[in-house]
């Protein structure tokens, strides 16, 4: 028994030898200079309220919360050697001496005003918040179990984080970021290096990245092949040209808008529920594989041919601003549930939404401003016409005659031809979508069948010469609008044509378009 006694007197002795007992430290304004940080010592760790702080309380304190205190001075802090999370956030902290605190784990020091930190004492350190302070450069080599560094809005141009090898989250929003190694951060799933100025990024040997966010840079170039992880790309603002997506099979949310792509290639993607790829050089888009797709945002673009009849859970489409000539939603038994569907601003001659949008709510459908020019027109003297036949094949896409419920600018005679009245026409198009109410800017409807108004434009072939000139061919005809500009072809609306003959005489004429 006595042995055992010995045994748990030499613990208990060894125990409390790793705690240098101290005096009590007085709460003044020697010890800790800064009234608030005071203030909170005295009112948080200081429990019997004597005024001064003893071992037990100053051993026992693992942690500090001093967020938005109007701090300018935490001296005093290097007492609390058991610390292990420090959060001072909002203050008004020129300089932060964390040396003595070598158990730290967590720091929050954001938005302060720190243009340096020394945290090579911090060897425990494994979570890093630093945000919204002028700090340009930070020396991390010692913080080997760093896991999470969040220093958004700062001033960094570049990063040294070879020795990070455990860090997986870094946030470096806001910043003036030229360059970024990582490729030693193998263990990295998340990336945030919006709004900087990266003009290239490696990340080969980031493989397990599953979040990505390089918005706002000045990139030309992404390859994602070895990043099979990835579920969210965010890279819209940037100059990229080509996107090849085909290895991300599991890419939830692909954001690519605003940049210069020219192709965008999703493969058989079934987990990709949106994107967002406005406003680009797009001429194509192949969607077929992406059959998990709820939203799409393709507008503004070149995109002739839009197939999305493979894309049956597709809920918002927005195909606008592309020069669409067709626009394919569904076929019978693959019907869409659509509840928007923007598609205005194209050539498309008709749209079928028997198999499109969502029968059973509110559906909103912005299909104005449609046309096309379409050619084929017959003249006879003053008369200009069209074949219903010749029609059907100008306006394609299953453009059916049978549909159009009215005319504006033409009269179809019944027997297979259109006199043409007006050089722009436009035609009312039933869709066979039952739905009582759509919503829609120009023109407004609310019918039943819902119907949509398309419009087609046409421009005469030959020109009466005014001054009789009789067979005498032009070298060359140029067209001018009505602000001057010319053009080898014509332009929609009003055309000044200017023909010029081998005589040198001119003969001018307005002709409608």
């Amino acid at each position: 028994m006595s042995k055992l006694l010995s045994i748990i007197g030499m613990c208990a002795l060894m125990a409390t030898s790793t705690m240098t007992s101290h005096a009590d430290v007085v709460i003044n304004e020697t010890n800790f200079p800064d009234a608030a940080f005071r203030s909170y010592i005295a009112s948080t760790i200081d429990e019997d309220e004597s005024g001064t702080l003893d071992d037990d309380e100053i051993y026992g304190t693992s942690s500090i919360v001093v967020r938005s205190l109007g701090i300018k001075s935490l001296k005093g802090i290097e007492r609390f050697t058991e610390l292990t999370a420090l959060w001072c956030d909002d203050n008004e902290l020129p300089v932060l001496d964390l040396s003595h605190n070598t158990k730290l784990s967590q720091l929050h020091c954001t938005f302060n005003k720190l243009n340096s930190l020394d945290l090579s004492n911090n060897t425990a350190l494994t979570r890093l918040y630093i945000d919204g302070n002028p700090i340009a450069a930070i020396d991390l080599s010692k913080n080997t179990k760093l896991q999470q560094l969040y220093c958004n809005s700062c001033k960094f141009k570049t990063f040294d984080l070879g020795a990070n090898k455990a860090l997986q989250r870094l946030y470096c929003n806001n910043n003036e970021v030229e360059s970024l190694h990582l490729n030693g951060n193998t263990k990295l799933t998340m990336l945030q290096c919006n709004n900087n100025k990266l003009t290239s990024i490696d990340l080969s040997g980031n493989t397990a990245l599953r979040w990505l966010f390089v918005t706002h840079n000045k990139l030309s170039n992404l390859d994602l092949s070895n990043n099979t992880d990835l579920e969210w790309l965010l890279c819209y603002d940037n100059a990229i040209t080509a996107l090849d997506l085909t290895a991300n099979v599991q890419l939830a949310d692909v954001r690519c808008q605003h940049n210069q792509l020219t192709t965008l290639a999703v493969g058989n993607n079934q987990n990709m529920t949106q994107l967002f790829c406005s406003n680009n050089a797009l001429t194509a888009l192949d969607l077929n594989g992406a059959t998990a797709l709820t939203e799409l945002h393709c507008d503004s673009n070149s995109i002739a041919t839009l197939d999305l009849s493979s894309n049956v859970l597709l809920d918002s489409v927005y195909v606008n601003d592309n020069g669409m000539q067709q626009l394919r939603l569904g076929t019978q038994g693959k019907a869409l549930a659509i509840k928007k569907l923007v598609c205005s601003n194209n050539h498309l001659s008709c749209l079928d939404l028997d198999y499109g949008l969502d029968h059973s709510g509110d559906a909103l459908l912005e299909a104005s401003n449609n046309g096309r020019v379409i050619n084929g027109v017959e003249h006879a003297g003053n008369a200009s016409t069209i074949t219903t036949t010749a029609l059907a094949q100008e306006l394609g896409d299953g453009f059916d005659m049978s549909r159009v419920t009215s005319w504006d600018g033409a009269q179809n005679d019944g027997q297979g031809h259109l006199k043409l009245t007006s050089d722009t026409v436009r035609y009312v198009y039933a869709t066979n979508w039952t739905k009582q109410s759509i919503a829609q800017r120009e023109p407004s409807f609310d019918s039943n069948p819902a119907q949509v108004t398309f419009y087609f434009t046409w421009t005469k072939t030959t020109a009466v010469d005014e001054h009789n000139m009789g067979t005498t061919t032009p070298d060359r005809i140029v067209y001018y609008d009505t602000l001057g500009h010319c053009s080898p072809i014509p332009f929609k609306g009003l055309n000044i044509v200017v023909r010029h003959y081998g005589t040198g005489s001119t003969s001018t004429s307005k002709v409608y378009r």
